[in-house]
């Protein structure tokens, strides 16, 4: 029996891989918002857009831990870990030549609305209701509701993107009932 790395079965095969990543979406009850970041404009990927807050897991940290560190590097504002319910696991496949994404997707509720802007992008506060007037991330007006709005406390989505021959995006979630 081996112990270590190997005892994991990686590196036996065409097995698919992935980069683990957090995304946050703030939520303020009594504003009826939603942070989310205003990527600077020389920023790799997604410049000028709007997007949740968050980032790679670096080696070490849980997907837990990583969400509060990202969300306070990019909004100034440090949260409790009490204050991030996990709401969705995305699978984020990018074809058979790169590996893909592993997105820990929370919710985080916060009475905190002072930001601070980092070289990441400005955070700003939305109204939910009136997201469909920002220039937003492509899978956005569908995820900010379901995981903020529809997605009760304690249940986790499992959703999986990838994308068309056309560069489309395709969203599959498990059907589940949360009753």
């Amino acid at each position: 029996m081996s112990n270590g790395p190997e005892s994991q079965g990686l590196g036996k095969g065409p097995r698919h891989q992935i980069v683990p990543r957090v995304l946050v979406f703030a939520h303020s009850v009594e504003q009826e918002s939603v942070l989310l970041l205003q990527g600077a404009p020389d920023k790799k990927i997604w410049p000028g857009l709007y997007n949740g807050i968050g980032g790679h897991i670096e080696r070490g940290e849980d997907p837990l831990t990583a969400a509060q560190r990202e969300f306070e590097e990019e909004t100034g504002i440090a949260l409790k870990l009490e204050a991030f319910r996990l709401a969705a696991l995305i699978n984020i496949d990018m074809g058979p030549a790169d590996p893909g994404i592993m997105l820990f997707t929370f919710v985080a509720e916060t009475v905190e609305l002072e930001t601070a802007s980092s070289e990441e992008g400005v955070p700003e506060w939305h109204r939910v209701d009136r997201l469909g007037e920002l220039p937003l991330v492509e899978d956005l007006p569908w995820l900010i509701p379901t995981v903020v709005d529809e997605t009760p406390r304690g249940a986790v989505r499992f959703i999986r993107y990838s994308y068309g021959a056309d560069g489309a995006l395709k969203i599959e979630e498990t059907p589940q009932s949360f009753a």
